[in-house]
């Protein structure tokens, strides 16, 4: 059993946490271009406003982008993000009429390629869109998985983000990897924090290669 394994099954005896894909396109996409570059609670926000007016991406293409940029104000960088969700309305709209489901039912490694091709949509975007929309083997990397990763030791120091979500993905079966994503967020916001982690409260601290806190056990 490889460590990366060894941890989620760790973490998972911890943290009682479930995933259900997504079936709405919309909510996924625009959810995360939103959150990126910011936390989850103002991400929240700024989705819950959007939401309250725009519900679909024809309703997106339609708004007009002061009253978009006064709506997702929350996430920060609106100014970036309002342009980023009018060129990727217009694409799916007029592309793939509101729907990745075209996408979606391609071989998962042209999927990805075609979601990389779309405004706004970075590796992170397009594995969270593969896992959760479509619950393909795949794992979403994002700030705190990089982190954690890297600290206790299943990928080296120096990995992008394509070589950490290969390290994982080799090292967690598949059935566990789109829980493997949720579990390392959960770790890495509540223990494994960039700033002040908990080291001494560390449920797999005996497996960290690197930890910031030295603990005598």
């Amino acid at each position: 059993m490889s460590k990366a394994e060894i941890i989620i099954d760790q973490l998972s005896k911890i943290y009682n946490i479930s995933w259900r894909p997504s079936s709405n396109d919309f909510d996924i996409l625009v959810a995360t271009i939103l959150s990126q570059n910011t936390d989850r609670e103002n991400t929240g926000k700024a989705f819950s406003r959007l939401k309250e007016k725009v519900g679909s991406f024809r309703d997106l293409l339609a708004i007009d982008e002061g009253k978009l940029k006064e709506l997702i104000r929350p996430a920060g960088l609106y100014n970036v993000k309002s342009k980023r969700l009018k060129k990727l309305a217009k694409i799916m709209v007029e592309k793939y009429e509101g729907s990745l489901d075209s996408i979606l039912r391609k071989p998962l490694g042209e999927a990805r390629e075609e979601l990389l091709s779309l405004e706004g949509v970075g590796p992170k975007t397009a594995d969270i869109i593969l896992a959760f929309k479509s619950g393909l083997p795949v794992v979403p990397v994002d700030t705190h998985i990089f982190r954690v990763s890297k600290r206790v030791g299943i990928a080296s120091p120096k990995a992008d983000y394509e070589r950490v979500r290969s390290v994982l993905e080799g090292g967690i079966p598949p059935e566990k990897r789109q829980i493997a994503h949720l579990l390392l967020i959960q770790f890495g916001r509540e223990i494994c924090r960039a700033r002040n982690p908990e080291c001494h409260n560390c449920p797999i601290y005996d497996l960290c290669d690197n930890p910031v806190i030295v603990v005598n056990r």
